[in-house]
């Protein structure tokens, strides 16, 4: 059987210029089952979250959604074992779709649940829209599940946005998709604007 591949394409853009695209090509895990069928790449966010005045975060990942399949995005820095991998212990958050819609913080088995506005299989997407201080910390965060605005059950930001939601403490992406054929591998884009960098991962 032909090996699935997660495709990589980083656009760093600082003010006006724009640096040449990397991409990237990585096979199924070798130790991946027919049952799992999983997939997982790391990519290094540390130079194109280096620019100024980065302020908006926007990640919008998108999916072939079923009952069997889920697919996972996962922020944090690699500052523990510095071996280019996001480790469970690096973690910050994981945004994930599960049948349900799931924030996970530093990848424990807390997690915060939104249901997607429909229940039929199909795409589905996630965005996720923080704006940032000039601090960097979180100032306002939006959820949508394609276009509508949604809320995960018991996530309480009435007195403020957490810490593992900041983006400027991020430089590692991991990303993980399970049970899912090629033709259904996730597209994932997360940017830091403005003068910042988009990730696309498709």
């Amino acid at each position: 059987m032909q090996l699935d591949f997660v495709y990589v394409l980083v656009y760093a853009t600082l003010f006006i210029i724009t640096a040449q695209a990397v991409t990237i090509n990585i096979p199924l895990l070798e130790d991946n089952t027919a049952d799992d069928n999983e997939r997982t790449i790391n990519e290094d966010l540390t130079e194109n979250w280096q620019a100024e005045n980065l302020r908006v975060f926007t990640l919008s990942m998108t999916g072939y959604a079923t009952a069997s399949n889920n697919f996972q995005s996962a922020f944090g820095s690699d500052t523990i074992r510095t071996n280019q991998i996001l480790e469970a212990e690096e973690t910050s958050v994981i945004f994930a779709y599960n049948g349900n819609w799931e924030i996970r913080p530093h990848g424990l088995k807390e997690r915060y649940i939104a249901a997607p506005t429909s229940s039929i299989a199909g795409d589905k997407t996630l965005t996720v829209t923080i704006v940032v201080s000039t601090s960097g910390e979180p100032k306002s965060i939006v959820f949508k599940d394609g276009p509508t605005p949604i809320t995960f059950d018991e996530l309480d930001l009435s007195n403020g946005i957490p810490d593992y939601l900041r983006p400027d403490t991020w430089n590692m992406l991991r990303v993980t998709a399970r049970g899912c054929d090629d033709e259904d591998s996730p597209s994932i884009i997360s940017s830091f604007k403005p003068y910042g960098a988009t990730v696309i991962i498709r």
